[in-house]
């Protein structure tokens, strides 16, 4: 029995995984940023800016976790069909 593994797949979804929990770091370190700079005279723009970047890396975020959910529904699509042919190869 022939079977491909896909060892790759997950190493690339493990460190996909790993780029959105540091998405996730920095968001928290945004806000955590945002919301002390409220306490301050004049940081309008600033904050106006840091929110602009934290909308960004929150579509980043959302466009990564698609990614990673795309990738898992491949994965277990592929080991479906491996796990099919195999067995129908040993019924033939």
């Amino acid at each position: 029995m022939l079977k491909i593994k896909i060892i790759q797949s997950k190493d690339v979804e493990h460190n996909m995984r790993r780029g959105l929990h540091s998405i996730d770091e920095r968001i928290s370190e945004l806000e955590c940023v945002i919301q002390q700079l409220g306490s301050l005279s004049g940081m309008d723009g600033v904050q106006a800016g840091l929110r602009r970047e934290k909308g960004r890396l929150e579509e980043s975020r959302r466009t990564l976790d698609t990614m990673i959910k795309c990738l898992d529904k491949t994965i277990l699509s592929y080991n479906s069909c491996e796990d099919r042919i195999c067995d129908n190869a040993e019924f033939s």
